[in-house]
C-alpha cells in the first residue's frame, strides 16, 4: 500500500544535493501528489530561510513545512487512492515525517523571547539575583533572606505565573561591571563590610545551615543565567564529594562548601565571572552579552580588604579559605568578584545553545537515537506479535464463527460467547467517562506543549514559559475533556450534567488539593515557592470560571450528537463470568502490562526528571515528541493484545481493564520515581521528600490517565471491529 509512495519519497530524499535540487524534488513531488499552489508558497518561504545550503537543514525544513499540510492537501480520498495510499496512511506518514524532521531542526531552535540589549564599551552592566535553590532541600528562598550585602532599595522584576509558581524572585544587586573591562578582584561596591559582617555573625547559623544544605546562588545578565563550575582544586581536596556536587557544571553557583567536603564550612565570598560578548549586527561599536559563567571561591581577605586588588589571583595557592569559624572568631567578610571578558561569535538568538548542550540530556544525541531505535524494535516486536498471533487467531475465529454450520460436537466458545454482554455499560460508567476525559485533557496539554516547544515558542530564556504554557493549555483543553466525557456518557446511556461537572472537578480538583497542601508546606518553611493569595485566587478563577465552563461546553457538543450504534445488541441478563487465570486477574493486569509502554519512554523520562529535580536543562523536545509517538503506538498494541485474551476467557467486563492495562493508574511510574529518588537525588529532609512524592504522585496519576485514555480508545475500536465482523443470530 505504501510501497510506491515510500520508495518514491526515499529516492527523492537521496537526490537532494542543493537548494536547486530541492526545488526539482518539490516540483516532481507536487505533480505526483496533487498538492496545491499554497503549499508551494509555504515551502518556498521555508527554503528561503534555510542557511548555508545545508542538505540536512534543507530537507528537514522542507519536511517540517510539508508535513502539517498533509492534513490539508493530501486528505482527499481521490488523491490518496491515486498513489495507492489510504487516508490513515497519509496522516501517519505526515506525523512521522514531522517528528523525524523536528529532531534535526528544533533541538537547538527557539525564539529568543528577550529583545537584544546593546552596550557601548565601558557601559555599566548590572547583575540581577534570583532565588537560592538546593538539590537537597526543595524549598527555594529569596536571595536576601541570607545576610548578603543588599542595595538600599530592592527592586523585584515582574514575573509570569510560571515563574512565580516555580519560586523565582528576580531582584537587583550590587554586582556591576563595565563592558569589556577586565578586573582581577573588586570589592563589592556600596557594601559596608563591617556592618555586613555583624549581620552575618547574627545570622551565622542560618548561613552555615544553608551552605551545608547545598544552596546555590543564581544571577543573570539580560535574562541570561549564570552557570557555575566547582573549583577543580576544591574537588581535588574533597574527602567525600557530595552527590549534588559530582557534576561540575550547573545552573547557579555554590554559596559555600559543606564541611563534609573539607572538614569546615567554607563561605564562597569571591566570584570569578567569565562574560562572553559579541558585536551588535548593525553597529561594530555596540556589544551584547552572549555568555555568563561563574566560579566561586572562598578567600579570606585582609580585614581592611586591601588584599583584593589588581594583583590578586583567585587561584593563588597562598590564599586561605574563609570559614564560618573565622567569622565567629572576628574576621571581617569582604564580598568580591573578578570579571574576564571574552570575545565570542555566538549571536543573540543562539546564546542559550551552550547551556542546552551542557545538560546530560543533550550531551549525547547518539544515545537518544540508540534508545529510539530500541523502542522502535519493541514496537515492531509488539506489532509482529499482534499481526502473526492475534490477527491469525482472529482470522480463524472469524472463519469459524461465520460458518453457517458448526462441526459435529463443536460448540460456540471464546469471545463470541459474550457478544450479548460485551457492549453492556461498565460498572461506575460515569467515573470511567470522567477519567477518560481527564486523560484526553492531559494528552492534549502534553501534545500542545511539545508542539509549541518544537516550533520554538517556549524559549529557555523564559523558564516560567513552559510551566505557564502547561497551565493554560490544561485549562483550555477542558473542552476536549468535556467532549470525550459527554461522548462516553451518551454511549453508556448516562447523560446527566452532574457527571460532566464531576469530570470538570475530578483531576483539576486533585491538582488543587495536592498543590494547596504543598503550598502549606512551602509556607511553613519560608520558601519563595509559596504562592501568594492573589495568584492562588487567579488559579482558582481559571479553574472555576474557565475550565469548568469549557468542560460543559465540550459536553454540550457531544450531547447533541447521535451516539455510536453497537455492532451487536446487548442482552437483558448479564452472563456469568467464569474463573479467570492469573494472567487475566486485575493484579497482574495492573502490574505487568504497564511496564512495556513505560519502557519506551524511560530514558527521556529520566532526563526530564533530572531537569526537574537536579537543576539541569532539558530542551531536546524533538526526541521527546518522537518517543511519545512511539509510546502511543505501543500503548494501543499492548491494550489490544491483552484485551483479546480477556475476552477469550469470556470476561465481558473489559472496559476498566482497557483503561488500566497500559498505565496501571500510574503506579509503575510512581515506583520508578522511588527508584530515581533513591539513586539519583540528594534529598535528605522529610519535608522535601514529602514534597517530592506529592508532585511525583500527581505526575504519575496524570500519566495513568493519559495511558488509560489511549487504552480505552484502542480497546473500543478493537472490540467494535471484531464483533462487527461476525454473524450473530
Amino acid at each position: 500500500m505504501l510501497r510506491g509512495a515510500w520508495l518514491y519519497l526515499v529516492h527523492s530524499i537521496f537526490s537532494l544535493t542543493s537548494i536547486e535540487s530541492s526545488f526539482s524534488f518539490l516540483s516532481s513531488f507536487t505533480n505526483r501528489f496533487h498538492l496545491s499552489p499554497s503549499l508551494l508558497t509555504h515551502i518556498f518561504v521555508s527554503l528561503t530561510y534555510t542557511q548555508n545550503n545545508n542538505i540536512k537543514e534543507t530537507f528537514s525544513s522542507l519536511i517540517l513545512s510539508v508535513s502539517p499540510f498533509f492534513f490539508l492537501h493530501i486528505y482527499p480520498r481521490a488523491h490518496a487512492e491515486a498513489v495507492g495510499m489510504t487516508r490513515f496512511s497519509c496522516v501517519a506518514l505526515g506525523v512521522f515525517a514531522f517528528l523525524i524532521s523536528a529532531l534535526a531542526v528544533t533541538d537547538a531552535f527557539y525564539i529568543p523571547g528577550v529583545q537584544p540589549r546593546y552596550y557601548a564599551e565601558g557601559d555599566e552592566v548590572h547583575f540581577w539575583v534570583n532565588s537560592l535553590r538546593s538539590l537537597q532541600v526543595l524549598f527555594p528562598k529569596e536571595y536576601y533572606t541570607l545576610p548578603f550585602c543588599r542595595p538600599s532599595e530592592i527592586i523585584t522584576k515582574d514575573e509570569s505565573i510560571g515563574e512565580i509558581i516555580w519560586g523565582d524572585r528576580i531582584q537587583n544587586s550590587l554586582y556591576v561591571t563595565n563592558m569589556k573591562k577586565n578586573t582581577n578582584c573588586t570589592v563589592l561596591p556600596n557594601c559596608d563590610a563591617v556592618a555586613n559582617t555583624k549581620t552575618i555573625l547574627s545570622n551565622i547559623d542560618d548561613l552555615e545551615g544553608s551552605i551545608e544544605k547545598g544552596y546555590r546562588g543564581f544571577m543573570n545578565i539580560d535574562n541570561l543565567p549564570v552557570f557555575g563550575e566547582v573549583p577543580p582544586d576544591l574537588l581535588a581536596h574533597c574527602a567525600s564529594v557530595p552527590k549534588d556536587m559530582r557534576h561540575t557544571f550547573y545552573r547557579g553557583y555554590w554559596i559555600g562548601t559543606p564541611s563534609a567536603c573539607t572538614g569546615k564550612t567554607l563561605i564562597n565570598n569571591h566570584l570569578e565571572f567569565v562574560i562572553k560578548y559579541n558585536h551588535a549586527p548593525h553597529d561594530p561599536n555596540k556589544f551584547m552579552v552572549v555568555g555568563l559563567k561563574a566560579t566561586p571561591y572562598s578567600i579570606k581577605h585582609s580585614d581592611d580588604g586591601l588584599s583584593c586588588n589588581a594583583d590578586m589571583s583567585a587561584t593563588g595557592s597562598a590564599l586561605d579559605y574563609l570559614t564560618t569559624d573565622d567569622v565567629r572568631g572576628g574576621a571581617v567578610v569582604h564580598w568580591s568578584y573578578g570579571v574576564k571578558w571574552e570575545k565570542s561569535d555566538v549571536i543573540w538568538a543562539t546564546r542559550w545553545d551552550e547551556y542546552l548542550h551542557s545538560s546530560v540530556a543533550d550531551s549525547s544525541p547518539a544515545f537518544h537515537w540508540l534508545y529510539v531505535c530500541s523502542s522502535l524494535v519493541v514496537v515492531l516486536m509488539c506489532a509482529a506479535s499482534v499481526a502473526t498471533i492475534l490477527m491469525r487467531t482472529l482470522h480463524k475465529d472469524f472463519s469459524r464463527y461465520n460458518s453457517p454450520v458448526l462441526e459435529d460436537g463443536e460448540e460456540e466458545s471464546g469471545w463470541k460467547l459474550v457478544h450479548a454482554d460485551v457492549f453492556r455499560p461498565p460498572d461506575r460508567a460515569p467515573l470511567l467517562a470522567a477519567l477518560t476525559g481527564n486523560g484526553y485533557q492531559v494528552l492534549g496539554m502534553s501534545a500542545g506543549t511539545m508542539l509549541f516547544a518544537l516550533l520554538g515558542f517556549l524559549s529557555p530564556a523564559r523558564r516560567g514559559a513552559l510551566l505557564s504554557a502547561v497551565i493554560f493549555l490544561f485549562v483550555f483543553m477542558s473542552v476536549v475533556s468535556g467532549y470525550v466525557c459527554g461522548f462516553l456518557l451518551k454511549y453508556f446511556g448516562r447523560c446527566e450534567w452532574k457527571h460532566i461537572f464531576f469530570c470538570g472537578c475530578a483531576f483539576p480538583g486533585a491538582i488543587v488539593g495536592v498543590y494547596t497542601f504543598a503550598n502549606i508546606i512551602n509556607y511553613s518553611h519560608g520558601s519563595s515557592g509559596t504562592i501568594p493569595f492573589s495568584l492562588l485566587f487567579i488559579l482558582l478563577s481559571l479553574w472555576i470560571l474557565i475550565s469548568v465552563p469549557l468542560t460543559v461546553l465540550g459536553a454540550s457538543f457531544s450531547f447533541r450528537q447521535e451516539p455510536l450504534a453497537n455492532p451487536v445488541a446487548v442482552g437483558r441478563l448479564a452472563r456469568e463470568i467464569p474463573p479467570q487465570t492469573y494472567m487475566n486477574r486485575t493484579l497482574f493486569l495492573l502490574v505487568v502490562p504497564p511496564i512495556f509502554p513505560l519502557c519506551t519512554i524511560i530514558l527521556e523520562l529520566n532526563f526530564v526528571l533530572q531537569a526537574l529535580w537536579s537543576g539541569q536543562v532539558y530542551y531536546v523536545f524533538g526526541f521527546l515528541a518522537l518517543v511519545s509517538f512511539i509510546w502511543v503506538i505501543i500503548t494501543a498494541l499492548v491494550t489490544v493484545f491483552h484485551l483479546y485474551y480477556v475476552l477469550c476467557r469470556e470476561n465481558h467486563q473489559w472496559w476498566w481493564p482497557a483503561f488500566f492495562i497500559p498505565g496501571g493508574f500510574g503506579v509503575p511510574l510512581f515506583v520508578y520515581s522511588i527508584f530515581f529518588y533513591m539513586t539519583q537525588l540528594a534529598i535528605h529532609t522529610f519535608a522535601s521528600s514529602l514534597l517530592y512524592f506529592l508532585y511525583m504522585g500527581l505526575i504519575s496519576y496524570a500519566y495513568g490517565l493519559a495511558a488509560g485514555a489511549v487504552g480505552l480508545t484502542s480497546g473500543i475500536m478493537f472490540v467494535r471491529k471484531i464483533y462487527g465482523s461476525i454473524k450473530v443470530d
